[in-house]
């Protein structure tokens, strides 16, 4: 895992900044979500502005666009191909517990369960496919995927500024474009407080798959 952060923590600000925008925005926009959750580059994001490697007010812009956006394409794939994606793809790409579960949430709660779906990492990747599947009206899908989108980056973005301020605060600049290894372990140890985990293993937000790693599932 440390060796994976030192290298996205070591890429050209420009790269790094259009992860910030890309990793929220292919989450729920592919439908079936992403085997990384688009909290990492938000967080990233959040580090890599305390240590004066991006702008925060970029930072700011690229997080939320990009977990609007994202969202915004998911309803309208879902509400064009909803049926053909979810007959084609293969079943351990759909998870029929968490469609079902995410059909109730948006029928029990309408418009608000996009913003509720945004913090729940089981659902996210799914919700705005399925309210675009269920016609919901899309006027509504964007006042709550704005608030929702906006809410959630916005406090992952603190995180990774408040973990980031926690590092260097005694040593030496780090060469421009790098970050010292504490900087790592401080994104790390942001990782974790956001996907409920310790250093010491998995913890009960995940639930292992098939090849060992970690499929959030708690809150995101």
């Amino acid at each position: 895992m440390g060796h994976v952060l030192d290298g996205i923590l070591r890429m050209p600000p420009a790269v790094a900044l259009a992860l910030v925008f890309l990793l929220p925005a292919i989450e729920a926009s592919i439908f079936v979500g992403v085997v990384v959750p688009g909290e990492v580059g938000v967080i990233l994001g959040g580090v890599l502005a305390n240590q004066h490697k991006l702008s925060l007010a970029a930072v700011f812009a690229a997080g939320i666009s990009g977990a609007i956006i994202g969202d915004s394409i998911g309803y309208w794939v879902g509400r064009r191909y909803g049926e053909a994606l979810l007959t084609r793809l293969p079943d351990r790409l759909v998870d029929e517990k968490k469609i079902q579960r995410t059909k109730d949430t948006i029928q029990r709660l309408g418009g608000k369960a996009v913003f509720v779906g945004r913090f729940t990492a089981a659902l996210r990747a799914f919700v705005p496919g399925i309210a675009g599947l269920g016609r919901l009206r899309y006027r509504k899908f964007l006042l709550w995927n704005v608030l929702g989108g906006g809410c959630w980056a916005s406090g992952f973005l603190l995180l990774g500024y408040l973990a980031g301020s926690q590092s260097l605060e005694d040593q030496a600049p780090p060469p421009r474009g790098l970050l010292e290894p504490e900087v790592s372990s401080e994104f790390e140890h942001a990782l974790n407080v956001a996907f409920g985990v310790d250093g010491g293993g998995e913890g009960e937000g995940y639930e292992k798959s098939d090849h060992g790693g970690g499929t959030p599932t708690g809150s995101g």
